[in-house]
């Protein structure tokens, strides 16, 4: 079974930057608010997250906790800009600070199959990243998002 870090729960803000391919590469930045609490035991994760684009604020929320081989997470996601269904993730722990999950959609009903991976990390006890990728049907790896977070005050 995985051992998540109990320094991912709590209350965190930062920075969102969102990265656009299309139609013109822009970056939009806004502020970010995360909520990471423990559930089942301690076995799961549920990571609430909001930011903005165009003045309106997104919504999304990651359910990961451990699978059944040691080290291997199974997930959800769902977020109300990136993602419109609920998407199934799998992924692994490098360690208890580092979280990593993977997902595949289809960006148009005839076209191959896309790859999302989320990827949290721990850098101490009052700073987390965030970085999501979109990820071709050749492998072409381009980050999508990026947030950084400072732990909030109690």
């Amino acid at each position: 079974m995985p051992e998540f870090s109990p320094q991912f729960i709590g209350r965190w803000q930062g920075t969102n930057t969102l990265y656009l391919d299309w139609p013109s590469k822009g970056e939009f930045e806004s502020p970010t608010r995360l909520e990471v609490a423990a559930i089942l035991e301690q076995r799961f994760f549920e990571f609430h997250y909001d930011w903005q684009h165009e003045g309106k604020t997104h919504q999304g929320v990651v359910l990961i906790g451990e699978d059944l081989k040691p080290g291997a997470l199974c997930a959800t996601w769902r977020d109300s800009w990136h993602q419109s269904d609920i998407m199934s993730c799998c992924g692994n722990a490098e360690g208890p600070d580092d979280l990593s999950i993977n997902g595949s959609y289809l960006a148009d009903d005839d076209g191959p199959e896309w790859h999302w991976r989320i990827h949290w990390q721990l850098l101490n006890a009052d700073a987390l990243r965030l970085r999501m990728y979109n990820i071709s049907p050749e492998g072409a790896e381009s980050l999508a998002v990026a947030a950084d977070f400072a732990r909030q005050a109690a």
